[in-house]
């Protein structure tokens, strides 16, 4: 059985979701970050480093929230979530054009992104996250 913790995105954390990341591909998560695309041309090596560097500089900001999960000290994946306003394009997908929103008082967050390194998947990581992730959003989400 595997034994999993989180942490909170951080410039802490940083390090660990920097050596991360680039399993995912040159996007770094921050699609949804952007309110419009960055064009980079072909090369994916300028993508990399415009969107590392415009990622870290979120993070440092605290602009930016994922709960990383690892096994041990390693880290294995992580889940993207925040508000609209750190999030400005989740709200130009044809999904969400077609969803009435909601009223509320309440701050309404959004996951974006949920990451299981490759050389971790099928082992059960994704189902125990899942369920980590929850909890954990849902302790934001109440603020």
């Amino acid at each position: 059985m595997v034994v999993l913790s989180t942490k909170e995105l951080s410039s802490k954390t940083w390090p660990d979701f920097e050596r991360l990341a680039p399993k995912q591909g040159q996007c770094w998560c921050t699609y949804y970050q952007r309110a419009k695309p960055v064009h980079t041309g072909k090369d994916p090596l300028i993508a990399d480093r415009v969107n590392h560097s415009y990622k870290e500089s979120l993070v440092l900001q605290g602009k930016s929230h994922a709960i990383l999960v690892y096994d041990g000290k390693r880290p294995v994946g992580w889940c993207q979530y925040g508000p609209k306003e750190e999030l400005p394009r989740i709200d130009a997908g044809r999904g969400y054009r077609k969803v009435e929103p909601l009223i509320s008082d309440k701050k309404l967050w959004r996951i974006t992104c949920f990451f299981v390194d490759r050389d971790r998947r099928k082992q059960g990581i994704a189902e125990a996250f899942k369920r980590m992730t929850i909890a954990s959003y849902a302790k934001n989400f109440a603020k």
